[in-house]
């Protein structure tokens, strides 16, 4: 999402009105600390088209830092009539806003232990099936099958080709049991 307001959903408009990488934003994410514009309209370190679309007046800019990489940031503007932004508030966005790059943090943590839960998963399975193809190979052998044998060419077919994703990336080798 990139942005929204109590009345509507201004993702579209937002994304027609922002262009790029504009001044404030840098700073914010250069300082990593939170930048405070008191005329929006007129700053040249704002996208002045967006600040008269908005009628944004006052704008604080608040990176969300976790260990010390800014990985976002949160507006907080002020339609139609001047506001103070006291040195409280302030503070109180800065707190959220360290809250807030924490929690994306641990989502983040908590989506790539979800995917290498998969792959473990999807390797313990491979495992099996090898396991189950050695056992019928070696019963079939220690029950007098040769490995040209029908029996052991069928027991092979039925694991005849796995691939595993070992890394979570690329596709591994694939095995093939003859």
């Amino acid at each position: 999402k990139v942005g929204s307001c109590r009345t509507a959903d201004i993702e579209a408009r937002i994304r027609k009105l922002v262009t790029g990488p504009d001044p404030f934003t840098a700073e914010i994410v250069a300082t990593r600390a939170p930048v405070l514009v008191m005329d929006a309209r007129n700053d040249p370190r704002t996208v002045q088209r967006t600040m008269r679309e908005w009628a944004v007046r006052d704008m604080l800019g608040v990176p969300l830092v976790f260990a010390d990489e800014a990985i976002g940031i949160i507006y907080v503007d002020n339609e139609d009539e001047e506001h103070v932004y006291t040195d409280e508030q302030i503070r109180v966005a800065q707190v959220f806003g360290s809250l807030a790059a924490l929690a994306m943090r641990q989502a983040g943590l908590y989506a790539q232990l979800n995917r290498r839960a998969l792959v473990i998963d999807r390797q313990r399975r491979l495992l099996e099936e090898v396991a189950q193809a050695h056992k019928r190979l070696t019963d079939a052998a220690l029950g007098g099958a040769s490995p040209d044998s029908d029996s052991a060419r069928k027991s092979a077919r039925k694991t005849d080709v796995l691939s595993g994703d070992c890394s979570g990336g690329t596709p591994g080798p694939s095995f093939v049991l003859t």
